[in-house]
């Protein structure tokens, strides 16, 4: 496998939708090189699904009320992105943040609007370079 040890900049918007999530998620925190990180519309947070046909996870629009959701959790994520700025995370259905988000110290903006929190996350206020804070929830 290819290190990416010294990029800056990922976006993965909508780029997601593979049993992959935890894994990939694992190595992103480890990125710490990493500046700009977007991960809009991926829909983590919901499930991942089960595909009958390939024994996999994934989140294919059509099928997500058919199949059983196997949650997945963000616990552990961001704790190695010393030098985030920019974090975009809009759509994921995110509930909850957790406690690893308050370690991203250098974060100027952050975006989790149109997700499920239904409280603001304590995680946000350990955050003190933050300028910028996006929350509108889902209807």
């Amino acid at each position: 496998m290819f290190e990416l040890n010294h990029l800056e900049r990922l976006y993965l918007h909508g780029a997601l939708q593979t049993c992959a999530y935890s894994n990939l998620l694992k190595k992103i925190s480890q990125m710490k090189s990493l500046v700009e990180l977007n991960l809009n519309d991926n829909a983590l947070c919901r499930g991942l699904l089960l595909d009958e046909s390939t024994t996999c996870f994934d989140s294919i629009e059509g099928r997500q009320e058919d199949h059983p959701r196997l949650p997945y959790s963000l616990e552990g994520f961001g704790g190695g992105l010393v030098k985030l700025e920019l974090l975009a995370m809009k759509q994921n259905f995110i509930e909850t943040l957790p406690k690893s988000f308050s370690e991203l110290k250098c974060l100027h903006f952050l975006d989790l609007s149109r997700n499920c929190l239904s409280e603001f996350p304590d995680a946000i206020s350990f955050l003190p370079e933050l300028e910028s804070l996006l929350l509108k929830v889902l209807p």
